[in-house]
């Protein structure tokens, strides 16, 4: 397993650098027009993480047409930069008339990069409103992947956070259809259940670590999603693979308000 630190700007250096001696690679969101050329210098492997709704982009509304292919583009010409080998992009969500699946899945079918990755999202946003996000259920997870030729980044945090809002008892069972999908990345924090909150560090929630860490193959790549806390993160590491701490190295990702 390959954990690892997600960052947004250079601003983020400070806590990059308390980290970088223990991280396998660094997910950075690719924010629009924004300088990125200073990852380089740490030799480390980088992952892309498209703009999201909170920045401005939606694939599923049709009138952001415009600003969802300049996102996209600067994402995939960051990769290109940084060498990255994953582009992880948010489906959208349903947030106006403007808004439909078919929209979101026709704009990432003409993307023919093998790169992009679809994230499932949650059906509550961090304050924990409903939200109509697209691949938040697995069967159309299952279907927009396969009409849009996309693989999939999977987000264990948000496929609970889901199933809560469904009043699903069963949350570790629903985490099965999504792992057959064949994952090729993996985004995870602990949850404090009872609020449906995540993106914690491990012990401020409720989650059986011991559970999870199981999921992961041996060549798993997790994005641990949690505040940008490098005491806590090194904590992290030791609670998801304690026997690997000493020879493994891992990632940590800053969130802003909303993920």
């Amino acid at each position: 397993m390959k954990l690892g630190a997600k960052i947004f700007l250079k601003r983020d250096i400070d806590f990059l650098e308390k980290v970088i001696d223990q991280i396998d690679f660094i997910e950075t969101i690719a924010i629009h027009s924004q300088d990125y050329s200073f990852l380089k210098k740490y030799g480390k492997k980088i992952v892309i993480h498209a703009e999201h709704q909170s920045f401005g982009p939606n694939p599923a509304d049709s009138m952001k047409s415009k600003r969802n292919l300049e996102s996209i583009t600067f994402a995939l010409e960051l990769a290109d930069e940084l060498k990255a080998s994953k582009v992880i992009c948010h489906p959208g969500i349903i947030s106006n008339k403007n808004c439909n699946e078919k929209t979101a899945i026709n704009f990432f079918k003409k993307i023919n990069d093998e790169r992009i990755l679809i994230e499932n999202l949650p059906l509550l946003d961090y304050r924990g409103r409903a939200i109509d996000a697209l691949c938040s259920l697995p069967e159309p997870t299952a279907a927009f992947l396969e009409k849009s030729s996309k693989k999939l980044c999977f987000d264990i945090s948000h496929a609970i956070i889901s199933a809560l809002a469904k009043n699903r008892a069963d949350y570790n069972e629903f985490l099965t259809p999504y792992l057959a999908l064949n994952p090729s990345h993996f985004h995870f924090s602990d949850i404090l259940l009872n609020k449906k909150r995540d993106h914690l560090h491990f012990g401020e929630g409720n989650l059986d670590t011991d559970y999870y860490r199981k999921l992961f193959q041996n060549n798993a790549e997790v994005t641990l999603e949690t505040r940008n806390n490098a005491a806590k993160l090194l904590d992290d590491i030791k609670i998801l693979n304690p026997r690997e701490i000493s020879n493994r190295l891992y990632i940590h990702e800053i969130l802003p308000d909303s993920s």
